[in-house]
């Protein structure tokens, strides 16, 4: 009987083994989570872009304010607002310009550069 139980929790032991190994390399969370276009125009509706640039591969590079878990900008050692690079492939520099718009006199938002894409 004291065999039985051995093997028994021995198997218990090497599956979780198994779904931990399994879940460590395929499961975890990987950082950042991938950015969807409506990400982007949320970051520009809460006004948290100081500045972008779109690239000739439609690449949209992005400095962005960070807040902290309240939703509250959050400064740096200095009393600067903290910021963080994003990049994303826009699928059209055409919809993002529609877009773009409504928040083009943000008043965070610096600087930009991009070539609107005629209508």
């Amino acid at each position: 009987m004291k065999n039985n139980i051995k093997i028994i929790i021995f198997y218990v032991v090497l599956l979780a083994a198994i779904f931990f190994a399994i879940y460590a390399m395929l499961g975890a969370p990987q950082g950042q989570k991938d950015l969807t276009f409506s990400d982007i125009m949320q970051y520009f509706k809460e006004d948290r872009v100081a500045e972008f640039e779109i690239s000739n591969q439609n690449v949209i590079t992005m400095q962005v304010y960070q807040t902290d878990k309240q939703g509250v900008l959050t400064p740096d050692d200095v009393k600067d607002l903290k910021t963080q690079k994003i990049s994303y492939e826009l699928y059209s520099v055409a919809l993002f310009h529609e877009e773009f718009q409504k928040y083009q006199g943000n008043l965070n938002l610096k600087t930009y550069d991009y070539e609107p894409v005629d209508a």
